[in-house]
Protein backbone atom coordinates (compact mmCIF):
# COMPACT_ATOMS: atom_id res chain seq x y z
CA UNK A 1 0.00 0.00 0.00
CA UNK A 2 3.22 2.35 0.64
CA UNK A 3 3.68 2.55 -3.07
CA UNK A 4 -0.11 3.69 -3.74
CA UNK A 5 -1.12 7.48 -3.09
CA UNK A 6 -4.27 6.29 -2.34
CA UNK A 7 -6.49 3.13 -1.69
CA UNK A 8 -10.15 3.22 -1.79
CA UNK A 9 -11.62 0.39 0.21
CA UNK A 10 -15.69 -0.43 -0.42
CA UNK A 11 -17.01 -1.29 3.02
CA UNK A 12 -15.51 -2.41 6.09
CA UNK A 13 -16.04 -6.27 5.73
CA UNK A 14 -13.08 -5.93 2.89
CA UNK A 15 -11.20 -4.10 5.22
CA UNK A 16 -11.25 -6.66 7.60
CA UNK A 17 -11.03 -9.53 6.02
CA UNK A 18 -7.89 -8.53 4.56
CA UNK A 19 -6.61 -8.71 8.02
CA UNK A 20 -4.76 -5.27 8.33
CA UNK A 21 -5.33 -3.11 11.33
CA UNK A 22 -4.17 0.50 9.87
CA UNK A 23 -4.54 1.34 6.26
CA UNK A 24 -2.14 3.94 5.39
CA UNK A 25 -3.72 6.11 2.60
CA UNK A 26 -6.53 5.10 2.34
CA UNK A 27 -10.48 6.10 2.08
CA UNK A 28 -12.85 3.77 3.63
CA UNK A 29 -16.20 4.13 1.70
CA UNK A 30 -19.22 2.85 4.43
CA UNK A 31 -22.69 2.49 2.51
CA UNK A 32 -24.37 1.67 5.51
CA UNK A 33 -23.42 2.39 9.13
CA UNK A 34 -22.85 -0.95 10.86
CA UNK A 35 -24.65 -0.30 14.39
CA UNK A 36 -27.28 1.63 12.55
CA UNK A 37 -27.73 -0.77 10.12
CA UNK A 38 -28.32 -3.32 13.68
CA UNK A 39 -30.54 -0.67 15.06
CA UNK A 40 -33.10 -1.04 12.31
CA UNK A 41 -33.01 -5.10 12.91
CA UNK A 42 -34.36 -4.27 16.76
CA UNK A 43 -36.88 -1.69 15.88
CA UNK A 44 -38.24 -4.48 13.86
CA UNK A 45 -37.86 -7.66 15.96
CA UNK A 46 -40.49 -9.55 17.68
CA UNK A 47 -39.62 -8.27 21.24
CA UNK A 48 -37.58 -10.74 23.76
CA UNK A 49 -34.15 -12.11 23.39
CA UNK A 50 -33.31 -11.46 19.87
CA UNK A 51 -33.49 -7.62 20.71
CA UNK A 52 -30.60 -8.60 23.54
CA UNK A 53 -28.87 -9.83 20.73
CA UNK A 54 -29.03 -7.30 18.45
CA UNK A 55 -28.26 -4.69 21.48
CA UNK A 56 -25.32 -6.48 21.63
CA UNK A 57 -24.41 -6.30 18.42
CA UNK A 58 -25.36 -2.37 17.81
CA UNK A 59 -22.73 -1.77 21.01
CA UNK A 60 -19.72 -3.47 19.79
CA UNK A 61 -20.35 -2.21 15.95
CA UNK A 62 -20.56 1.47 17.83
CA UNK A 63 -17.29 0.47 19.96
CA UNK A 64 -15.70 -0.14 16.61
CA UNK A 65 -17.14 2.61 14.56
CA UNK A 66 -15.06 4.55 16.80
CA UNK A 67 -11.80 3.71 15.66
CA UNK A 68 -11.73 3.98 11.74
CA UNK A 69 -10.42 7.13 11.90
CA UNK A 70 -7.41 5.75 13.95
CA UNK A 71 -7.60 2.81 10.87
CA UNK A 72 -8.00 5.26 7.71
CA UNK A 73 -7.40 8.79 6.61
CA UNK A 74 -10.71 9.51 5.25
CA UNK A 75 -14.27 7.95 5.36
CA UNK A 76 -16.81 8.61 2.91
CA UNK A 77 -20.43 7.90 4.11
CA UNK A 78 -23.87 8.37 2.40
CA UNK A 79 -25.32 11.38 4.00
CA UNK A 80 -24.52 14.27 6.58
CA UNK A 81 -27.03 12.18 9.50
CA UNK A 82 -23.73 9.04 8.96
CA UNK A 83 -21.31 11.75 8.66
CA UNK A 84 -22.37 13.06 12.32
CA UNK A 85 -22.97 9.88 13.61
CA UNK A 86 -19.52 9.12 13.04
CA UNK A 87 -17.97 12.15 14.77
CA UNK A 88 -18.37 14.52 11.85
CA UNK A 89 -14.66 15.27 11.79
CA UNK A 90 -13.18 16.86 8.70
CA UNK A 91 -11.84 13.44 7.47
CA UNK A 92 -15.83 11.76 7.40
CA UNK A 93 -16.93 12.84 4.02
CA UNK A 94 -20.21 12.70 2.34
CA UNK A 95 -20.48 11.15 -1.35
CA UNK A 96 -24.44 11.27 -2.12
CA UNK A 97 -26.00 8.40 -3.59
CA UNK A 98 -26.81 10.33 -6.06
CA UNK A 99 -27.48 13.50 -7.79
CA UNK A 100 -30.21 16.24 -9.02
CA UNK A 101 -30.52 16.09 -12.70
CA UNK A 102 -28.94 18.98 -13.91
CA UNK A 103 -31.64 21.77 -15.53
CA UNK A 104 -29.27 21.57 -19.05
CA UNK A 105 -27.69 18.75 -20.58
CA UNK A 106 -24.06 19.43 -19.73
CA UNK A 107 -21.88 20.04 -22.91
CA UNK A 108 -19.30 17.68 -23.14
CA UNK A 109 -15.32 18.02 -23.95
CA UNK A 110 -15.85 21.12 -21.77
CA UNK A 111 -13.87 21.27 -18.38
CA UNK A 112 -16.32 21.76 -15.45
CA UNK A 113 -15.07 24.44 -12.59
CA UNK A 114 -14.51 23.30 -10.28
CA UNK A 115 -13.25 19.70 -11.77
CA UNK A 116 -14.95 16.58 -11.17
CA UNK A 117 -14.35 12.87 -10.82
CA UNK A 118 -16.66 10.69 -12.15
CA UNK A 119 -17.61 6.61 -10.82
CA UNK A 120 -19.58 4.49 -11.90
CA UNK A 121 -20.62 0.86 -10.33
CA UNK A 122 -22.90 -1.55 -11.13
CA UNK A 123 -23.38 -5.04 -10.73
CA UNK A 124 -24.38 -7.76 -13.25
Amino acid sequence: MACHDLVWIHGLRIANGCGFWRWPNSVLDIDDIPSGFHRTEIEEAAGGHPEVTLLRQVLQWRRREKTLLERFEAVCVCSEADRRELGGTDRVFVVPNGFALPKQTPRSGVPATPPRIGLSAFSV
